[in-house]
């Protein structure tokens, strides 16, 4: 199974959100996402079938996926304008946010 992430999420960006989260509170990701992205679908196919990689993150986040079609108020609020979007929210507000997907 190909995982997209580890190849296009910078390797240091994705553990070091996970280890401050352990540290604190569990804090929220948001993952915005479109039906048409290819590594957006990616992304969901692993979180879904990969269980350490879920595991790793549900000890870490409250994980809340939003998608284009029927979120787009969302999409607006934090001003996502491409996708794959990570956000990071701890006690409602953003932390960090990556964008986009590199090959």
């Amino acid at each position: 199974m190909k995982t997209w992430w580890r190849r296009s999420l910078p390797f240091w960006l994705l553990w070091s959100l996970i280890a401050s989260a352990q540290a604190k509170d569990q804090k929220q990701l948001m993952v915005f996402s479109s039906p048409s992205c290819v590594p957006c679908r990616q992304f969901r196919d692993d979180y879904d079938h990969d269980e350490a990689f879920r595991r790793k993150l549900d000890a870490s986040y409250d994980v809340r996926f939003f998608d284009w079609n029927r979120d787009r108020a969302v999409f607006e609020q934090y001003e996502i304008t491409s996708v794959p979007t990570f956000v990071e929210r701890d006690g409602g507000r953003v932390v960090s946010r990556y964008s986009g997907y590199r090959a």
